[in-house]
């Protein structure tokens, strides 16, 4: 659970941008790569889990794959100047 919203804060984090003024009825809207990646590392988490409990060396193959997503989206987020 920690790691699950450690992942969904850091996305959320990583994709914050500084809306215009024009734009402020929409400030709280995200990237849609942000949304994707967030509910897929959630998913992906959640799996991890459940399959840790059961099947141990599947759970460590799915973490790994997870971690490779949201190291995939911290690459992908824009930058900071």
């Amino acid at each position: 659970i920690i790691i699950g919203a450690t992942s969904a804060t850091a996305i959320q984090l990583w994709f914050r941008v500084q809306a215009r003024r024009s734009q402020f009825r929409r400030r709280q809207t995200s990237s849609r790569l942000a949304t994707f990646a967030e509910a897929f590392s959630s998913i992906g988490w959640a799996a991890t889990a459940a399959l840790l409990l059961t099947l141990p060396v599947a759970g460590i193959v799915c973490g790994l794959i997870t971690a490779g997503l949201v190291a995939m989206t911290w690459k992908f987020s824009p930058r900071r100047e």
